[in-house]
Order: C-alpha cells, then structure tokens, then sequence
C-alpha cells in the first residue's frame, strides 16, 4: 500500500533486493493472487483480471460476459483460473483462461454463482458453487465435470487450494454451527484439522478457520484465531504419512506453526 492508500502487486526476485511495484492498469491498484514455477503473476487491477508477464508488461484477460475479473491462480500450462462476472445473469461465475481466446465457464452446482481460487498441474480446479438450494459448497472441477465436495456437516464450504497429489484445503462449518473449520478433502475423506490438535491448545483458546494453500510435501497455511485473546495469526501445518506422535509442537512468533502428523490412505 503506498501514501495514497493505493493496493498494489508486488514481486521480490532476491531476498535482499526491494520489492518491485508491479504497477497498475487504471491507477488504482494491483492485488497479485497467485504465481507459477515461471514467475508469471496473476490477480486484478481493479475491474481486470490480468497476467503479470514482467516488472513493466501485463496482459489484459477478456471477460465476454460482463465487466469485472478476478484471475486467482495460474498453472505451468498457463492456464489461469479465477472469477468473472456475468452481467446477464448478476452474477460471479468461476472461469478458466488460457482454453480459448476468453473466458470459459467453469458453471457451478445448480445455482446462480461460483469462484475458482486454485488450479494443479493436472488442471483440477477448486473452488466453491452454489447449489440449487442456494447453499454454497467446496467445489472441484476436473476432466470438464463439477464435484461437490461436500461439507463437515453444515451447509457452507469453499475450498482455497490443490496440490499435484490432488488433496484440497479449505474451510467448512459443522452441523449447527456457523463458524468455520480448516478443512481438508482427501479422497473421499473430509477431515476436520483442528481434530489433531492436542487438547492444550485447543484449551488456550486457538480454533484452524481456513486453510488457504497445500503443497505436495503436505504443508498447510492458513488463519488460526484465539478466541479467549481475540486474536487472529496465520498457522503452516505439516501433515505427513507418518504415525502420529505422542505430542505436537506448536511456537508463536507472529506465526503459528503447528505440527500435525497422520497416516493417509492411498
């Protein structure tokens, strides 16, 4: 954020060199969502989803349909996911570029709506869609189909992101209760992170309500919240296929890190 209150996309090519302002299409600002192996940016500038090719050039992605998008995340295919809005319809829809000259609608789960957040090598997109019910749930498109993902037992789930082993992070809420949990799909699993947690921490107040990113070793980042403090921290949890240990280890630092081990089934 600079001394006009303007957002901008930044991008740090050495640990030891100042950030690059990724600048901005219209003036107002550049969030940057996501990046590939290759250093392509992508995100919004404003009402544009857009690729940041470089420090000084930027593409433009075309949305047919209406006049806002959102590019989220990008892939090695360059293939990049994200929202668009569909004018006719007053809605968001989630979409894929980089299938055709625009935008293509990745459709949702019966509902007017949906949102892509993360796509893998393998072009499994995640995301959330919304129901016929009008509820929204975790959703993940692949092979051209749509899959809810389903929920811990609520009726809202969204899902944040995808590793190359195809698990999936988001957060869901739980039969009659409206906060949300971290959550993680695993096949046909759908786990509850904050059910490995040992008891202390629990006690001392901290609840997972999202997880935003996995990688393929099985690390997991998003926020954790203390109740009894009101305080909100980002967490990086290690999963791994291992025996669970009699303890976990836990440090606050600014960051909460956490780990949990488990054996997966495959």
């Amino acid at each position: 954020e600079n001394t006009q209150g303007d957002i901008r996309g930044a991008q740090w090519v050495h640990p030891l060199t100042p950030a690059f302002d990724m600048g901005s299409l219209n003036g107002t600002g550049s969030p940057n969502n996501n990046l590939n192996s290759f250093g392509l940016t992508v995100g919004n500038d404003g009402t544009n989803a857009t690729i940041f090719t470089s420090i000084s050039s930027r593409v433009y992605l075309q949305n047919e349909y209406g006049t806002y998008g959102n590019a989220m995340a990008i892939n090695d295919k360059y293939q990049v996911v994200g929202a668009f809005s569909d004018d006719a319809k007053g809605a968001y829809f989630a979409g894929i570029w980089g299938d055709g000259p625009t935008v293509k609608n990745l459709g949702s789960l019966g509902g007017n709506g949906s949102w892509a957040y993360d796509i893998n090598e393998s072009s499994q997109i995640v995301g959330f869609a919304r129901r016929s019910d009008d509820y929204i749930h975790a959703a993940i498109w692949s092979d051209n189909k749509i899959k809810d993902l389903g929920t811990l037992g609520g009726d809202f789930s969204s899902a944040y992101g995808i590793n190359n082993r195809g698990q999936v992070v988001g957060m869901s809420t739980e039969v009659g209760i409206f906060e949300t949990y971290a959550t993680l799909w695993d096949g046909d699993s759908i786990i509850n992170l904050n059910d490995y947690l040992d008891n202390s921490y629990t006690q001392d107040g901290w609840i997972l309500r999202e997880a935003l990113e996995i990688n393929d070793s099985g690390w997991i980042v998003g926020n954790a919240f203390n109740s009894n403090l009101g305080l909100t921290k980002g967490f990086v949890l290690s999963v791994s296929q291992v025996p669970e240990p009699d303890s976990y280890a836990m440090f606050f630092a600014g960051l909460l890190v956490i780990s949990v081990f488990r054996k997966f089934k495959r």
